[in-house]
């Protein structure tokens, strides 16, 4: 993480996504009163943050102070598949508010299946609904998004982020595909670059894979008006992430949850140690420059 000369990948489309349900549906409207903000496939919690450091006074408009704003509506409700995600979280929250800053009790985090959020929020109980590069990990990524129009009241605002194409993603499959070969006692001996499809496979529990309609602007809004939605906007904006060194590269990517995702009890043997070898051989066909990387 000290090796980031720029945002993560995720957070420029946060940023643009928050930005532009505020712009349709100010988080201090009268609509947004008595409801509650969704945070979907919430991770350690990016899009809470983001919306607690940057809204503050849309969320608590009197005073933008927790303790003194007894008028305050904010409640972030925040849900994850993951455990350790929401336990993360969590513990992010409880650290902040013994810091003084209790703007963070207006947040609370459950585990929950984004495909079935019955037990934990009510039918159209949501100003707005979040779901930052979730959706299209989903077994049923239409279920997730019934559920999003579900929990909306009248006039909400659903917005959700997905890639047409990341080099990251990449990497995790080349660093999947290294993981699951070591398990079955192969090697491979070619150099794996961008655009080598035949070569990144892997059996793991699960992928890391873009579907075709999640990957377009014009299939991510058939998606979303397939399940019901109306007026539905679609903003295409670029991402990057700067490093100075593969390694930090290859030693995050490693690190990222979906990565046990993708691999599942295939890293075998050596398995880690093949996957950062050959996930470290990687030829960015954008930026090739050596001692230097930055993915899309």
């Amino acid at each position: 993480m000290s090796e980031a000369k720029g945002l993560q990948p995720g957070t420029l489309p946060i940023r643009h996504m928050v930005q532009l349900a505020h712009d349709l549906l100010p988080f201090d409207s009268a609509d947004c009163k008595d409801k509650i903000i969704l945070d979907v496939g919430c991770g350690p919690g990016q899009v809470t943050e983001h919306l607690l450091e940057e809204y503050r006074p849309s969320l608590f408009p009197v005073s933008g102070d927790h303790h003194n704003n007894h008028n305050h509506k904010a409640h972030i409700l925040a849900s994850d598949f993951s455990a350790p995600m929401i336990a993360q979280l969590t513990s992010r929250k409880e650290k902040e508010i013994a810091k003084g800053n209790g703007i963070w009790e207006c947040v609370d985090a459950k585990v929950c299946d984004a495909q079935d959020l019955r037990m934990i929020v009510r039918d159209r109980v949501a100003s707005h609904v979040f779901a930052s590069l979730v959706l299209f990990m989903l077994p049923e990524p239409r279920q997730g998004l019934s559920e999003m129009k579900r929990v909306l009241g009248r006039g909400g605002v659903a917005a959700c982020t997905s890639w047409r194409g990341s080099e990251w993603i990449d990497l995790m499959r080349v660093g999947a595909a290294s993981a699951s070969a070591s398990a079955e006692g192969k090697q491979e001996e070619e150099e794996i670059g961008a655009g080598d499809e035949e070569k990144v496979k892997w059996k793991g529990k699960g992928k890391m894979e873009i579907p075709k309609e999640w990957s377009s602007a014009e299939g991510v809004r058939r998606e979303m008006e397939d399940v019901g939605f109306v007026d539905v906007q679609v903003v295409e904006s670029e991402a990057r992430w700067d490093f100075e060194s593969h390694e930090g590269i290859v030693d995050l990517i490693l690190g990222f949850p979906g990565m046990e995702i993708m691999v599942g009890e295939s890293w075998g043997e050596g398995g880690r140690e093949k996957a950062r070898e050959d996930t470290s051989k990687y030829k960015s066909p954008l930026f090739p420059i050596p001692g230097y990387s930055q993915l899309l």
